[in-house]
């Protein structure tokens, strides 16, 4: 786009949602299906505001229903939200593109969101020489929680730069991929990630987008890739049934024709576990997914994404509970599926050695099919078999009880004849968010030597068996507290690696094993 010292509406840069900067301004746009007009309000750096009406536009993906307007002197870090018209009053929105959101009333006592801001980030990062990420059967990922990795000042949230000076340790691990769990704008001051509100905005307590694109490229410099955690079954809108959030997206244009407005679906198809599923069959919404996946993919040069259950995306959620096993999404047409399949073919396209990853744990081989024969078109699931065998195994008090043949059969036969088509694990966030291995083993002294050799021998066999193996931060210091965000976080506790100097000697080991001998990467056994 050219820059221009005047204000133009509709904006002449075509197509990008969101605020986009220049050398001279930034140009803003936005979807809102039922508006009858929208203007940007803009916080000037003296505290003062000025209000900008938009034009009526359009953008590929999302139609006619779209506004934007170019704004002049308009820098980095500027607040600004949307005051938008309906039939029957006027609303002040942040932007569901902002990359970035502000809180200017927050306090720990208040908690008052009221005056959120969305903030005018530059997309510019200079990455370097690009990175090549290791092969998907070379991969041993390692999950972690950024707000709970690392912190020098106990009992608020990690920041981006705190794990920045930990990616030695990471190294001292062997692995050579790290799978961040959900960190975009959620509706906690420290949370699990899985209640998302504002899927394109990092969450502000760990830093900028401009420090996670430094993040990234620490972790590609130290050869390591980046995996990050994506949820688009539901979008947050309020906590516990209270009042909508004034962030959310939550009847965005004023429009209550559906209880929560455009982005949601409005009937039984709204309903998750744990919040309002978002509208695949309006294309616009379903491309405002699209978008966003491939925003962690280009915009922030990660290596993958991991979906978080897609099984709430494809079905309904039935009665049985904190799942989904209704009816297909849709009728006659799965959108749902529908749309997995579009995002999936979106990147085989621009970027095919990118891997993404389905949390479906339903067994169906149909989610890593190729779209062009129906399947979801994802490189790899999540596979909970060896994890259930081989627990059941390590938890029995005698070895009479423990079926080995139960586990060579998982280990030889994956349910799809590719293995690095799972992702295998003995412990991932669930499990760890409720009991840690080492406790299962060994409930009343979880840091016997019984259950650390126990956990041992379940984290060799997981490194033994053909797969993509995973394992859950603090594992490797033998961690026996139930792993919490809040509201007493579980902080990673370091000082267990010199308590247990062998035991994360073990872990490094193996991983380093795995990564460097070929017949551990292969896809047999014998």
């Amino acid at each position: 786009m050219s820059s221009s010292t005047s204000i133009i509406a509709p904006s002449p840069l075509k197509d990008e949602m969101g605020n986009v900067l220049d050398d001279t301004g930034c140009s803003f746009r936005v979807w809102a299906l039922f508006a009858t007009g929208i203007a940007v309000k803009i916080w000037n750096a003296d505290g003062t505001t000025q209000l900008q009406p938009m034009a009526k536009d359009s953008a590929a993906g999302y139609g006619t229903d779209v506004w934007s307007v170019y704004v002049p002197g308009v820098g980095a870090e500027t607040n600004y939200r949307y005051v938008i018209s309906f039939s029957g009053g006027s609303v002040e929105r942040v932007d569901p593109f902002a990359r970035s959101i502000v809180f200017p009333n927050w306090t720990d006592a208040s908690q008052d969101a009221s005056d959120a801001r969305s903030v005018v980030t530059s997309r510019d990062f200079d990455w370097g020489t690009a990175f090549s990420a290791p092969g998907w059967d070379e991969l041993v990922i390692y999950q972690i929680h950024i707000g709970t990795f690392f912190n020098p000042n106990p009992g608020g949230a990690s920041k981006i730069d705190d794990l920045i000076l930990q990616i030695p340790y990471i190294q001292s691990l062997g692995v050579n991929a790290v799978q961040f769990l959900p960190f975009v704008e959620y509706s906690a001051p420290l949370s699990l990630g899985y209640d998302p509100v504002l899927p394109f905005a990092m969450e502000r307590d760990f830093g900028t987008p401009q420090d996670f694109m430094r993040l990234v490229q620490a972790l590609h410099n130290a050869k390591i890739a980046v995996l990050v955690d994506v949820v688009y079954n539901h979008i947050d809108v309020s906590s516990n049934n209270a009042a909508p959030f004034p962030y959310s997206l939550y009847q965005y244009d004023g429009w209550a024709g559906d209880p929560c407005g455009i982005f949601f679906y409005g009937d039984d198809q709204m309903d998750t576990p744990w919040g309002p599923r978002p509208n695949y069959g309006r294309p616009a919404v379903s491309q405002f997914l699209s978008d966003n996946a491939m925003l962690w993919l280009q915009e922030y040069q990660v290596d993958g994404i991991r979906f978080d259950s897609t099984i709430c995306i494809r079905k309904r959620q039935g009665s049985c509970g904190q799942t989904c096993c209704g009816t297909d999404i849709g009728v006659q047409r799965n959108f749902g599926w529908e749309l997995l399949q579009n995002i999936n073919n979106r990147i085989d396209l621009a970027q095919p050695w990118k891997m993404t990853i389905a949390e479906d744990l339903n067994g169906n081989a149909a989610i890593t099919s190729q779209t062009g024969g129906g399947g979801a078109g994802f490189d790899a699931q999540w596979d909970t078999s060896l994890q259930g065998v081989l627990m059941a195994a390590l938890t029995q008090a005698f070895d009479s009880n423990v079926d080995v043949g139960a586990i060579a059969g998982v280990m030889q036969n994956p349910f799809e004849q590719d293995p690095f088509k799972r992702i295998i694990y003995l412990e991932s966030h669930d499990q760890a968010d409720n009991q840690r291995v080492p406790a299962l083993i060994d409930p009343g002294n979880p840091q016997s030597w019984f259950a650390r050799k126990k956990s041992m021998l379940g984290f060799a066999v997981v490194l033994a068996t053909p797969g993509i193996p995973m394992f859950f931060q603090g594992a490797e210091l033998l961690d026996t507290r139930p792993w919490s965000p809040s509201p007493n976080p579980t902080m990673m506790d370091f000082s267990r690696q010199a308590t247990f100097p062998k035991l994360f000697q073990f872990y490094g080991d193996m991983v380093r094993l795995r990564t460097s001998a070929r017949g551990l990467c292969g896809r047999g056994l014998n």
